[in-house]
């Protein structure tokens, strides 16, 4: 409560919502990613599995090859949606702290000064944190 009570006094109320919308624009087609690669990746892996476990004697087959297929859709589905999500969030952040005053200025800003690259700079330690959970939670 102290904490929004000195936002509300030094930002007003859009200093409660700053990165609000980078964080959209950010997660909104993440999501659609991650779904669309995830499903295909699962549905082409599971039509291999399928061909493969129908060349094998009944008994022998490897149903546990469909919980891998799941978990390696899952950490392809989050790479693809990291791509999108990671200069996104670079960007709220900095919004957040105050380093930019529009999601656009921030952008034209960050490009201009620091080029593509530096967007993803948090690439390599959001990939580390996300993939093992995308694996795991289907």
């Amino acid at each position: 409560q102290e904490f929004t009570t000195i936002i509300l006094a030094n930002q007003g109320f859009r200093g409660l919502y700053r990165g609000v919308i980078p964080g959209v624009v950010g997660i909104v087609p993440a999501a659609a990613v991650y779904m669309l690669v995830y499903q295909s990746m699962k549905r082409s892996l599971h039509s291999i599995i399928q061909k493969y476990n129908q060349k094998r004697n009944p008994s022998q087959q490897n149903l546990h090859l469909y919980s891998i297929s799941v978990a390696i859709s899952a950490a392809i589905g989050d790479t693809c949606a990291c791509i999108v999500r990671v200069p996104c969030e670079m960007i709220k952040q900095r919004l957040q702290v105050g380093l930019y005053t529009s999601f656009p200025s921030a952008i034209q800003e960050l490009m201009k000064l620091k080029g593509t690259a530096h967007l993803y700079q948090g690439l390599r330690a959001q990939l580390l944190r996300d993939i093992p959970f995308a694996m795991v939670e289907f």
